[in-house]
């Protein structure tokens, strides 16, 4: 999912992940924020725990750095 930074680097999360699809329980999503440089643009992986929807206190977020490919299902082991 893209989004265009607007907030804090969870509300930025939370509101590209809401504008793609519904983050699952034990999913992931690999989100990227835009706009102005500023400390939340960049492609982040997003783990999700148990609980549906984004929780930035609960849910694993890894900043992507560098250039890379993005990763498909396959790319996971489950």
């Amino acid at each position: 999912a893209s989004y265009a930074s607007t907030g804090t680097l969870a509300e930025d999360i939370a509101a590209a992940i809401a504008a793609s699809t519904a983050m699952v329980a034990n999913g992931a999503a690999l989100v990227t924020i835009t706009g102005d440089v500023g400390s939340n643009v960049g492609s982040y992986l997003v783990l999700n725990d148990g609980t549906v929807a984004f929780d930035a206190a609960q849910d694993a977020v890894i900043q992507l750095t560098g250039t890379f490919v993005a990763p498909t299902a396959a790319s996971f082991i489950v």
